[in-house]
Order: structure tokens, then C-alpha cells, then sequence
């Protein structure tokens, strides 16, 4: 069903639910709007199959915690690095990697197309900060000042996080796509050292929370304004 056709819908069945106040027709299509963009849309714009490509943005997914607290890439990242490799193979870009993914490409890209997209540590005590989605891309625009000078962007990330990352690279001025969508590695690992990345059930409800902090965020009236 068409977008517009279904948020029509979805506004339709909130002002039935919610009543009849003087502001329930607004309420409900900026409700209808948010639940659409938070829960209902899970495929990325896809970059055709001639288009030229100026870089590759990669974006993990969970990690491997080994017995002595090290943490690995592990398994899914393995499988993102493995799609990274291939495209960058194709492509011959720059690839701008999170981090556990750089590591698990090692040495199958030049080193002169790798940037390895690093946490921050505290210098204090040495504790490294969380890397989150954002942060990657926000770390790959600090060093790329004019994001529409790479031409059309790649983003490579799990099969239900590539959305999200998208998303985050337009707005942060990037003219991003993904590859092909049934291309995106979508096995899970059930021993993944983040929890929200075991199973798709959690990491669907994990990503919906996230999007919808987001759209909050955006909406207006917004604190009052």
C-alpha cells in the first residue's frame, strides 16, 4: 500500500480511538506520520545498478565479548565486512568502516581506501564512550566537510538497521543509499555481546524506539515551542 494511502489510514483509525477534542484531527495525522516513519517503513532507497558510488559508509552490528572482556568483532560483523569487501572491490571508493568492521576486513581493501571509524576514550580513565549509528556518521562528516562533494554514498549495515542509517546519513547532507537490500547479511547471532542484536524481534522493537526519539524530537510544539 502507497505511503500517503496508508498514512490516510492510520489518521482515520487515531481520531476514531483518541475522540473528539478541537485538536484531534492534527494529533492524529502527526501521529499517523510518526508511527509510519517509526514502525512501518523498513526498506532504504537502493542505489541503481549503474550509478556511480564516491564512497562507502559501513555501520556495525553487536560485537563479540571474549571471556577476558575483549571485545571482537564477531560473526555479523564478519558478515558486513565480507559485503563491504565486495562492493569496495567493485566500486574502488574510499570506505569509511566502523570500527569492528575495519578490523574484520583487515587487509582485503588498500589501505589507502580504509578509514577505520574509531570510539572516543576518555582520557581520564581510559573507558571508551559508546559508538552509536549517529556518531559514525557524525565521525565520517567531520572528516568529509562537503558530504555532497563523495557523489553518491553507500551505506552498509544489517538488513534491518540500514534504514535507520540511512536515514541519519541524509540528514547529515550525504546523498546515501544502500545496496541491494536482499544483498544485507540478516543472520543473527543469539550470542551477540549487545542483547538488542540477538534476534530480529528485539532489534526491530530496539530500532522503533530509537526512530521514534527521533521523530519526537522533530515534531512541532516540541517543549512547548
Amino acid at each position: 500500500m502507497p505511503r500517503e494511502a496508508l498514512i490516510k489510514q492510520l489518521t482515520e483509525h487515531l481520531q476514531h480511538q483518541l475522540g473528539h477534542s478541537h485538536d484531534d484531527p492534527i494529533l492524529a495525522a502527526q501521529l499517523a506520520v510518526a508511527f509510519y516513519d517509526a514502525m512501518l517503513d523498513w526498506r532504504a532507497p537502493e542505489i541503481g545498478e549503474a550509478e556511480p558510488v564516491g564512497a562507502i559508509i559501513a555501520c556495525a552490528f553487536g560485537y563479540k565479548r571474549q571471556p577476558n572482556g575483549n571485545i571482537t568483532p564477531g560473526p555479523m560483523n564478519q558478515l558486513l565486512a565480507k559485503r563491504v569487501i565486495e562492493l569496495q572491490h567493485q566500486y574502488q571508493c574510499p570506505a569509511y568502516m566502523q570500527w569492528e568492521i575495519s578490523e574484520a576486513v583487515g587487509s582485503s581493501i588498500a589501505p589507502q581506501h580504509v578509514v577505520a571509524i574509531n570510539p572516543d576514550i576518555h582520557p581520564d580513565d581510559a573507558t571508551v564512550s559508546y559508538l552509536s549509528t549517529q556518531g559514525v556518521i557524525d565521525k565520517v562528516a567531520q572528516q568529509v566537510p562537503d558530504p555532497g562533494s563523495l557523489g553518491k554514498v553507500l551505506i552498509v549495515a544489517w538488513r534491518h538497521h540500514v534504514t535507520r542509517s540511512v536515514r541519519i546519513a541524509q540528514e547529515a547532507g550525504f546523498d546515501a543509499y544502500a545496496p541491494a537490500l536482499d544483498s544485507l547479511p540478516c543472520d543473527y547471532d543469539a550470542s551477540s555481546g549487545q542483547i538488542w542484536t540477538r534476534n530480529p524481534r528485539d532489534y526491530l522493537l530496539h530500532d522503533v524506539l530509537v526512530r521514534l526519539k527521533k521523530v519526537q524530537a522533530r515534531l512541532p510544539g516540541r517543549n512547548g515551542k
